[in-house]
């Protein structure tokens, strides 16, 4: 079970991965390790993220393999 974080609240993470849901389906993630495989795509390099950190999309499949190989965290947005 991964942690939910509200960033709105002040709350951070140590997490690897960060991720929110796609509103294509499979997720968003953002973090400082280079992901490749079987349905990850770089979509930032993290140039334009505040952070520095690379954002990837990725399919549910993938997301399940990767949750199983790093900490994740699942950042919420309060509406």
């Amino acid at each position: 079970m991964e942690t939910i974080i509200y960033p709105e609240l002040g709350q951070t993470t140590n997490a690897q991965i960060e991720f929110k849901c796609s509103h294509s389906g499979g997720f968003y993630l953002s973090t400082d390790l280079n992901l490749s495989g079987r349905g990850i795509r770089m979509s930032g390099d993290g140039s334009n993220n505040t952070r520095g950190k690379k954002i990837y999309q990725v399919t549910t499949k993938a997301m399940d393999k990767l949750k199983a190989m790093y900490t994740c965290c699942y950042i919420a947005l309060l509406d």
